[in-house]
């Protein structure tokens, strides 16, 4: 896995926003508790903390514990936990749509019978909708891209350099 300010350089460059905008989210998310506090000290995170910052880049900050502890209708595993499983191995997802302005979604997969599934999550509470449509899609090719670059992130060193890294040696002939 990747350091958190990794995923959000992973994130600003998959999905091609603009630089540190994924790092302003997770600014927010570690107060709110959604994300581990290490300063100084680059500690792997795990799929679901990824997939918190990709939620609240997607949706926003603002009630994003409503996205993640929202519920198929039919019933299962919240949609935080999907979402950890997808970042982790995206191969069976086909596409991701999310509601902007109120806690719904939709994810279409490719099922244990290779056969086309769709869950709708839905909030606990019901929410005001507004006249204005905002949904976000992330398609299967992007959150391939998206979990493979956080799979092959190069390990952090913390610290100082080596001595051997800091002095550059050059040969003449």
């Amino acid at each position: 896995m990747a350091t958190a300010r990794q995923v959000c350089r992973i994130i600003d460059e998959t999905l091609r926003l603009p630089e540190n905008t994924s790092r302003w989210a997770a600014d927010r998310l570690r107060p709110a508790g959604l994300l581990p506090s290490t300063p100084g000290d680059p500690v792997d995170i795990d799929s679901g903390h990824a997939a918190h910052i990709l939620l609240a880049v997607l949706v926003g900050t603002n009630g994003i514990r409503a996205y993640l502890d929202m519920r198929p209708i039919s019933g299962g595993m919240t949609f935080g936990e999907v979402l950890a499983g997808f970042v982790q191995h995206p191969i069976n997802l086909l596409e991701l749509t999310l509601d902007a302005s109120a806690p719904a979604a939709v994810v279409t997969y490719r099922g244990e019978d290779n056969g086309v599934r769709t869950d709708t999550f839905v909030g606990a509470a019901p929410h005001q909708r507004s006249e204005v449509s905002r949904e976000v899609r992330l398609s299967a090719s992007a959150m391939i891209h998206l979990a493979a670059a956080i799979r092959n992130a190069p390990p952090v060193r913390a610290g100082r350099r080596r001595i051997s890294e800091r002095f550059e040696t050059r040969s003449y002939f």
